[in-house]
């Protein structure tokens, strides 16, 4: 969500406080009956809903106190925020005295690609490195590391002009925050960011050490560290070795970290607190009903059907023959994946006891807002504004999508980027659109030019699903439907489509590519005449979409405020991809009408696989199989935890009362897909790789004792 001030911000003794029913937020509201079945949310009772991803600015020393007798002091909250790590895509720590740092598997799969030889895949073979200069480095992988931070809010918000455009407000607030990171830098020699949080409520000032100089020392197979694949991916119970160890360097000698989590010698045991220390990329937590209501009715609604639609055609192409399925492996795991993320979004937003809860939490806040008259004033009309532009862009929705976004369809994208990228660059640069110019046309001619052959059995299926379903959601007279079709029925105009057509082939692109702007315009290619009728509905289409995102983006702003004026810190703010702590337990749950553990075990990995008579997904790799007799099958492999996670926490650390290592976030529930809107904290759960499982599998299996002595503080290291 974009973040920008809707208006001049209350003042200073109301901001970050929690208004109770007594004080003047309540005057004039009437009787508080409204308020009954909603409990404030307090720093010592939180709304479960909302999650629990606390910044280290405002750790909730009330509520740890009261749920879990824990109160740590600053010395253990500064030590576990520099041992905390932040990579490109996911999360980290520093885990020994000599730069070893813990991560997933899928954090590191790029680097592992990236180094391996011609004559091996260290994503099958997996990756040991035999001694320190053994250690491959990442390229393309950073490690940053948050050294300090400074609340800056009263600066920001100070200076930020109080009226204008939201043009003007937000070119203030970029300007302002680019001047803070520019002093920042060059004062500290650090690299530095403003961290914007409640949509623009609270502000600060992050300072990182940024290392650049990353090796690959350990990863395993891909088979066991995504054991399951596609069919396991959001389950749980679950078998998942989903870990990677890197080493950081600086000036080519490994890294001595003055913080670093040690390992727990035992794990976590059933109901034992934990803390989950990562940067969930982002939620939208305080998004009003009315754009979760349009967001299920509509957009997800679109994308299940239609990727339900991608899958089964890919899985049909596939039954053809070995050769095929192997072809079209990655992709059906990819769309499979974005099936079952589109379904679980969508049956979350159809839960009647968590959009109670929702509708509880946000009649509350309007209340509050509407009975202080600063607030009101400032923030009343954002509800109703953003209910008015969803409904509008719900009408505009469906265009954009079954013109460019149908997932699986590739041959209407293609020819739609070669009508703009040839029409783009017939014109001078001045003249372009936003994203043309400069260097990019080459970069997209070059991608256009690089894309592989399309498969027309898949594309076929797709496109008919697509023109079906297109029919329903577009008006009759739709005119790139109704061009499409031709009088024809869906299935029947597919296969005509695609067989007529020339840019399936890398050649048919590059023809048409050269040939440039004319070439194009005089082309017969089925799919480019369609990209020519439907290029310019979508520039108008994605002028009116960036308005009303705009008004979206703006008022959603101003809630986020108001949430912050209302409650405070007592509810932990969105994500950001900025650190935070999670506290949770580790606790089985309810599902399926069973229960499922609170843990896995060696044991179950090997009936899973046996189960399965050791089929893909669910083969182990051949030293799995040979070394099971040295291991004890009853140790931890994954658990669940209560922590709040999102995308981005891949590769947080999990760790006890101590600071200790007893797990490694790698995946969260299908019960857990809400927790982008609100948390279920009865069943939303974070699937961690145990410690216990790691070292297990490093000494016994991987036959690294030395990193496993290392991780556990008895090697002399580097």
């Amino acid at each position: 969500m974009g973040v920008t001030l809707g208006c001049a911000h209350p003042n200073a003794a109301i901001r970050g406080g929690v208004r109770s029913n007594g004080t003047s937020a309540n005057r004039g509201s009437g009787s508080q009956s409204q308020f009954m079945s909603f409990v404030t949310p307090t720093l010592e009772q939180p709304l479960p809903e909302l999650g629990t991803m606390w910044t280290f600015e405002s750790p909730p020393l009330p509520y740890w106190k009261k749920r879990y007798d824990f109160v740590p002091r600053q010395q253990w909250l500064d030590h576990v925020r520099k041992s905390a790590l932040r990579l490109p895509n996911c999360s980290a720590s520093f885990v020994s005295a000599t730069g070893l740092v813990l991560t997933n598997h899928h954090c590191a799969r790029e680097c592992a690609i990236d180094v391996s030889p011609a004559d091996t895949d260290y994503m099958k073979t997996g990756f040991v490195a035999a001694s320190p200069k053994a250690e491959k480095r990442c390229t393309k992988m950073w490690v940053d590391q948050l050294q300090s931070f400074e609340v800056i809010t009263d600066r920001v918000i100070s200076a930020l002009p109080k009226s204008g455009t939201a043009t003007r407000r937000n070119a203030s607030r970029d300007s302002l925050t680019h001047a803070i990171t520019s002093e920042c830098e060059a004062a500290s020699q650090l690299h530095c960011e403003v961290v914007s949080y409640y949509q623009g409520g609270a502000y600060s000032l992050y300072r990182f050490r940024r290392y650049t100089d990353v090796r690959l020392v350990m990863m395993p197979e891909k088979q066991i560290a995504a054991f399951g694949g596609d069919p396991d991916n959001f389950v749980y119970p679950r078998w998942a070795l989903d870990f990677a160890i890197l080493r950081v360097y600086e000036n080519g000698i490994a890294v001595l970290p003055s913080d670093f989590l040690r390992w727990s010698p035992q794990g976590a045991g059933d109901g034992d607190a934990t803390f989950t220390v990562g940067n969930p990329y982002s939620t939208e937590r305080l998004l009003p009903l009315s754009r979760l209501e349009e967001e299920r009715d509509v957009v997800y609604r679109m994308y299940a059907d239609a990727n339900d639609s991608a899958v089964a055609a890919l899985r049909e192409v596939s039954a053809a023959g070995p050769s095929k399925a192997r072809a079209l492996l990655e992709e059906l795991s990819s769309t499979a994946n974005e099936q079952k993320l589109m379904h679980g979004l969508r049956n979350a937003l159809f839960d009647s006891v968590l959009m109670r809860r929702k509708t509880l939490f946000e009649k509350d806040l309007r209340g509050r807002v509407n009975a202080d008259p600063e607030l009101a004033r400032a923030y009343g009309s954002a509800w109703d504004s953003i209910a008015v532009a969803v409904r509008q862009l719900g009408e505009l929705e469906p265009l954009r999508f079954y013109y460019r976004s149908y997932p699986g369809q590739k041959l209407m994208n293609l020819a739609f980027s070669i009508v703009r990228v040839t029409q783009q660059a017939s014109i001078p640069d001045s003249a372009r659109m936003q994203d043309f110019h400069g260097s990019e046309i080459e970069r997209m001619m070059s991608q256009l030019r690089e894309e592989p052959p399309v498969d027309t059995a898949v594309e076929r299926q797709v496109l008919r699903s697509l023109l079906q379903s297109g029919q329903r959601d577009l008006p009759a007279d739709d005119s790139v439907i109704v061009a499409a079709l031709h009088g024809e029925s869906p299935d029947a105009a597919s296969k005509r489509l695609v067989a007529h057509t020339e840019i399936a082939t890398v050649e048919g692109r590059n023809a048409l590519l050269n040939g440039g702007a004319a070439a194009v315009a005089r082309s017969r290619d089925p799919f480019i005449a369609l990209a020519r009728i439907a290029e310019p509905r979508l520039r108008s289409h994605r002028a009116r979409t960036a308005e009303l995102q705009r008004v979206i983006a703006e008022n959603q702003a101003r809630i986020g405020a108001a949430a912050y004026a209302v409650y405070g810190r007592a509810l932990p703010p969105d994500a950001t991809f900025s650190l935070r702590i999670s506290d949770g337990a580790v606790l089985g749950y309810k599902y399926n009408g069973t229960l499922a553990p609170w843990k896995t075990t060696f044991f179950g990995l090997y009936d899973r696989a046996a189960s399965f008579d050791q089929r893909a997904p669910f083969d182990l790799p051949t030293r799995w199989n040979e070394r099971r007799g040295q291991l004890d099958l009853s140790t931890p492999f994954d658990m669940v935890t209560t922590s709040d996670v999102v995308g981005g926490n891949s590769g947080s650390p999990v760790i006890n009362r101590n600071g200790e290592i007893v797990g490694l976030a790698f995946d969260g529930n299908l019960e857990g897909l809400s927790s982008n809107f609100l948390v279920r904290p009865n069943a939303a759960r974070a699937i961690c790789v145990t410690s216990n499982a790691i070292i297990m599998s490093l000494r016994k299996v991987y036959e690294m004792n030395q990193l496993a002595d290392e991780l556990e503080g008895s090697a002399s290291g580097h």
